[in-house]
């Protein structure tokens, strides 16, 4: 009633493995329990943008306990134990922990119910997480919340929710760069290529449908800067096109628009602004807009 694989080695995975029917006997699909020192997921991660299928594919559920995922070349996630099960269409369900040290926690949890389907995950070094997915490699630190919910279980239901990463660095960041040499903010340019520009909260509320993530009022802040975002990005033809404002000096810069009732008159109505700033958009390729 099961396939026991002691062994299994090629390329750099390296793992057991044992595949089993479902136990329900009225529940079609698989239990695939997974083991062992490094399973090797690049090729997989590069298909992910694959065409859907029109036709209901097999009830996958993978139990993993693994000493390694690698995601991308040299990028890979450790202590990887949990389980996440997909229903033919979707991955529906998951509960995966990863991390040898009690800072590098990355705690996934995907929850269907009422037709739909919530995400929560929370990472403890936000920099780390984003840098082992491939989404950004120049943040350094912080703590990593994002809470979103897929409004159907299909593969083409609408993802939107928000994201927020607190207490975090920016280094070596080149659009960035670019944008505060265009504004003429240069003295803040100067600590990107040093120790960074320190922030204390990044929030993104986003919506994701048909590879076109929408944000609308995101903000980050710290001592030294502060930016607002409002835009769309095409993940398949990897375009953006965003505008917003530069609040440099923020903190100082944002303290009358912060007092009750007349603060709206110094920021021009805009939430996040500040008494002096600058407007800015951004449009082409994600890489070198």
């Amino acid at each position: 009633n099961q396939v026991n694989i002691n062994h299994l080695k090629f390329g750099q995975t390296d793992v057991q493995a044992i595949i089993a029917p479902h136990s329900d006997p009225g529940n079609k699909g698989w239990n695939i329990h997974v083991s062992g020192k490094q399973l090797n997921l690049i090729e997989w991660m590069a298909s992910e943008d694959m065409v859907y299928e029109k036709t209901k594919g097999v009830p996958l559920i993978f139990s993993l306990n693994l000493d390694a995922i690698q995601l991308y070349p040299n990028k890979n996630l450790l202590d990887v134990n949990g389980v996440i099960s997909f229903d033919g269409w979707v991955w529906k369900e998951a509960k995966i922990k990863s991390g040898r040290d009690i800072n590098k926690a990355l705690d996934i949890k995907l929850e269907a119910k009422i037709g739909k389907r919530f995400l929560n995950v929370e990472a403890k070094d936000a920099g780390a997480i984003l840098k082992i997915f491939d989404y950004y490699d120049n943040l350094i630190g912080g703590r990593l919340s994002l809470r979103g919910e897929y409004e159907g279980m299909s593969p083409e239901s609408k993802f939107s929710g928000h994201v927020r990463i607190d207490d975090f660095r920016v280094i070596k960041a080149p659009i960035l760069a670019n944008l505060l040499n265009v504004a003429s903010i240069t003295g803040i340019v100067d600590e990107l290529s040093g120790v960074g520009i320190g922030f204390r909260r990044l929030v993104a509320p986003f919506e994701s449908k048909d590879e076109i993530i929408t944000v609308k009022d995101a903000s980050v802040s710290g001592l030294s800067l502060g930016m607002t975002a409002t835009g769309n990005i095409d993940t398949s033809r990897e375009t953006i096109d965003v505008k917003g404002t530069i609040v440099p000096a923020y903190m100082l810069n944002t303290a009358l628009t912060r007092i009750p009732i007349i603060g709206k008159l110094f920021s021009g109505g805009e939430k996040y602004g500040g008494v002096f700033a600058a407007n800015y958009a951004m449009t082409g390729n994600v890489k070198e807009p």
